[in-house]
């Protein structure tokens, strides 16, 4: 069904809606929905219901329940648990309450209940700002970082990607991390600092550097090539690096004391 109001210069539109907007370096933007409100005078763009969007130009699909666009400023937000998915070398998905993007998605702002998650791991925060010019985003309101290998959190995470994927992050102010020092542990080793700064490669980590206050606990099972040792320690500087996620190396440096404990041989 199709309505034109001339006077108001407005179109409405119901029932299987398919928009498509053609962009000057012949990629598209495409928009469906049940509903579609366009305002000519006011170049607003409006979808309601079972709403999904594909920008080509970004290699960005997203969906919601409202979704509301501004042509002239290219501002939009989606409404109604609003999902965007960037396609790429690897899939990186945004979920929350609301979700704001400016210019073809070079700024993508998330409000409340932010979720973005890969097949290696998932960030929880309050509030999410992605910078595509610097492939950077920041989280605020208590993030957290979970994955297989280990859990962190702290005030605000800063992380930087490479091709859609992971590369650093920074996390700032009352940083915890706990993690398995070997696959088949548990989560019971962990890192607490001032600030931290994780190293990654193929989404996989490869390095953790800790400084400030560092408080550390690690505990290494025992193995035919090595002893059981529980190494507890203080300092400013950590160095823990990771390969195939297994701690290989700890390296802790200035105004360092500590306790190791270790298994009494039969």
């Amino acid at each position: 069904h199709v309505e034109y109001q001339r006077l108001q210069e407005e179109l409405h539109l119901w029932g299987n809606v398919f928009v498509r907007e053609l962009h000057k370096d012949n990629t598209i933007r495409t928009f469906a929905a049940q509903k579609v409100f366009y305002f000519r005078d006011r170049r607003e763009f409006q979808a309601e219901e079972e709403v999904e969007v594909y920008d080509e130009r970004e290699s960005i699909r997203g969906r919601c329940g409202i979704l509301r666009y501004f042509l002239d400023s290219e501002y939009g937000y989606l409404l109604m648990e609003p999902v965007i998915r960037l396609e790429d070398k690897d899939s990186l998905q945004v979920a929350a309450q609301k979700i704001e993007y400016f210019r073809s998605f070079q700024k993508v702002v998330a409000n409340f209940a932010v979720e973005v998650a890969t097949e290696e791991f998932l960030i929880q925060s309050d509030f999410l700002l992605y910078f595509a010019d610097e492939d950077k985003a920041i989280f605020l309101g208590n993030p957290r970082f979970l994955s297989e290998f280990a859990d962190a959190n702290a005030r605000e995470f800063q992380i930087f990607f490479q091709e859609r994927q992971i590369r650093q992050a920074e996390l700032h102010d009352s940083c915890r991390v706990d993690f398995k020092a070997e696959e088949t542990q548990e989560k019971e080793s962990w890192i607490v600092a001032d600030d931290m700064v994780f190293d990654f490669q193929d989404n996989m980590l490869t390095l953790c550097r800790a400084s400030g206050a560092v408080d550390s606990y690690y505990i290494q099972d025992y193995t035919p090539e090595r002893e059981y040792s529980v190494n507890k320690a203080q300092g400013t500087h950590l160095i823990l690096s990771v390969a195939d996620n297994r701690i290989t190396r700890i390296d802790m440096s200035t105004e360092v004391k500590g306790m190791y404990k270790f298994r009494k041989k039969d």
